[in-house]
């Protein structure tokens, strides 16, 4: 999109980012309130996005959301439509406004653009994501599923690591004996892709935030509840980031064990070698909208086993 179209002055990387990368940029007016204004520009120059059958046949040709993000533009809102029973502890699930606002056009919760957001704990970890995002090759081959209790969490872990390597990745599995609150920090060390299956918490998916090693240019994606809320200095996604992550994907709020979304997105990255924004949208359901993509959504990480695409 040219960005001349879209430039905003409050913004100085917006036009960087988005001219090189082609995504959009969404940024905060001064009152701190999200700018709607480019969803009038979307509906005027790409009237197409907002046909109803055309985007829900997920064509190819993808447009792209970037949330350059501070804790001044919203991640999470009370999923109200949630029936009763999805409601925990008296409260109600939360969604990810990534997806189920900025991104969606057409009022259904689901988003019609690849949306990521790039926010870390400092500038310097929000530049260095950019530049492994530009300048490093992401290729998947060594991945690790790890499951930490009880049997329907490691059975999915173990029967994903199996399915993966008969597709010819280096794929292993991590199931610990007996019930260990946290584990062998390692185990995340060298991979370039891990799904961590699990209970989790802000600072916490199998072991705690400060304990995360340098997982470098790893792509993490945490099924436990709220490892993506908020802007803390213990979360979990913003450390993956620091860490030397190349994204994340996790939850702003509880995650529900049964949802099949990161399983289906997992699938569609090695399957069909789409960009990691893309394989969020083409695989999000209405069932648990928590989930949120922290990083670059038009990286692509190129599975390295040819066979898996086709």
């Amino acid at each position: 999109m040219p960005i001349r179209d879209i430039y905003y002055s409050s913004s100085l990387l917006s036009p960087i980012v988005a001219s090189m990368q082609q995504a959009l940029i969404v940024t905060v007016n001064p009152n701190g309130q999200v700018d709607t204004q480019w969803k009038d520009w979307l509906k005027k120059h790409y009237p197409e996005l907002f046909r109803r059958t055309q985007v829900k046949q997920y064509e190819r040709d993808d447009y792209f959301l970037t949330v350059m993000a501070t804790d001044e533009i919203p991640h999470r809102a009370e999923h109200v439509e949630s029936p009763w029973y999805m409601a925990i502890d008296g409260y109600l699930l939360k969604r990810s406004l990534d997806n189920t606002l900025y991104g969606n056009l057409d009022r259904d919760l689901s988003p019609e653009m690849a949306v990521g957001r790039i926010q870390g704990l400092t500038h310097s970890d929000d530049s260095s994501l950019i530049a492994r995002s530009w300048f490093i090759p992401h290729d998947i081959n060594e991945m690790r599923f790890i499951g930490r209790s009880g049997a329907l969490y490691t059975n999915l872990a173990k029967r994903l690591a199996k399915e993966f390597e008969e597709k010819g990745y280096a794929s292993t599995s991590f199931v610990p004996d007996g019930y260990d609150y946290t584990l062998d920090p390692n185990q995340w060390k060298g991979q370039d892709l891990i799904y961590y299956i699990d209970h989790g918490a802000t600072h916490y998916a199998g072991i705690n935030s400060g304990e995360l090693p340098d997982v470098k240019n790893t792509f993490i994606i945490n099924k436990g509840c709220n490892t993506c809320r908020g802007d803390y200095s213990d979360v979990m996604c913003n450390w993956v980031t620091r860490n030397g992550g190349v994204g994340n994907l996790g939850a702003v709020g509880w995650s529900l064990s049964h949802d099949t979304f990161p399983e289906v997105f997992i699938r569609k990255v090695t399957n069909e070698n789409l960009p990691i924004g893309v394989a969020v949208k083409e695989s999000y359901n209405n069932f648990d909208r928590a989930w949120t993509l922290k990083g670059d959504p038009t990286i692509q990480l190129h599975p390295k086993n040819v066979e898996a695409r086709q």
